[in-house]
């Protein structure tokens, strides 16, 4: 009896464990897609600050898989803005359990100083 109990025990330990590891494969999975999102979103407002302020527009491009769009609003007077508001959007595919895939909006934000 006492090992009939032990093995109940042991395969629902066993069962928990297997589930698990597929739902860590999954956040793994979009951790790195994130990943790349951010890397994507850092380069583009890298680009963006080695522009002037009268040569930053807005605009969109598919780099590394993932399409980006961005936005630029100029911060003070238009004619002599004191900065430049960036809203960039980056949307990536994610891979599902059953083979499909979704996609996934990241949504960055940052200020270029006009020098």
């Amino acid at each position: 009896m006492e090992l009939i109990v032990a093995i109940v025990i042991l395969s629902i330990g066993l069962l928990g464990l297997a589930a698990t590891s597929g739902i860590v494969m999954r956040l793994i999975g979009g951790g790195s897609h994130q990943t790349v999102a951010a890397n994507v979103a850092l380069a583009r407002f890298e680009q963006l600050r080695s522009l002037s302020c009268g040569r930053m527009a807005s605009g969109s491009a598919i780099n590394r898989n993932v399409q980006e769009a961005w936005s630029v609003t100029p911060i003070g007077p238009v004619a002599t803005p004191r900065a430049m508001d960036v809203r960039l959007t980056i949307t990536f595919e994610t891979s599902m359990r059953r083979g499909g895939s979704s996609s996934r909006t990241q949504s960055y934000r940052s200020q270029i100083a006009c020098i």
